[in-house]
């Protein structure tokens, strides 16, 4: 039986953990330069990671921006793909970010090939297409309950 589990990052360790799973799967399956990747704003930020039988296979970040969270970094382990770990990565925040009645936003920017993922947890696109280190983004925003009532 697979053991599937998420948590915030609470040592040092675990944030090693984010950025080994970031270093591979932006910095060298993407290509996206480290300085880019390495952008000085992990310590402003909240991260958490998923796990399949304790390994850690995904993770995100998360910045606050006045009453937005914006959801940064979401990779998944490319073995790891096509399971629905990320779906689940990306509720189990939500649901942590909305127990915050003070967060009325989540924002985050997409890669354009996985639009419809984002689009399917109720983020909708709110920007045209820009480049970011080379790979097409478009801006995307979710109102939490509490915003549109």
């Amino acid at each position: 039986m697979t053991l599937i589990s998420f948590k915030k990052v609470e040592n040092n360790q675990e944030k090693q953990d984010v950025f080994s799973i970031r270093r591979r799967v932006f910095i060298e399956e993407q290509n996206v330069p480290e300085a880019r990747e390495i952008d000085g704003l992990d310590d402003q930020a909240d991260h958490y990671l998923a796990f399949v039988d304790h390994q850690p296979v995904g993770a995100l970040r998360i910045r606050f921006e006045g009453s937005s969270a914006k959801i940064e970094r979401v990779a998944t382990l490319k073995e790891y793909r096509g399971f629905g770990l990320g779906r689940k990565l990306m509720l189990f925040v939500m649901s942590d970010l909305l127990k915050n009645s003070s967060i009325k936003t989540l924002k985050l920017s997409a890669q354009v090939p996985v639009i419809a993922f984002y689009e399917s947890l109720g983020f909708h696109t709110c920007s045209e297409v820009y480049e970011d280190a080379g790979i097409e983004h478009k801006n995307m925003i979710l109102f939490t309950e509490s915003e549109v009532s």
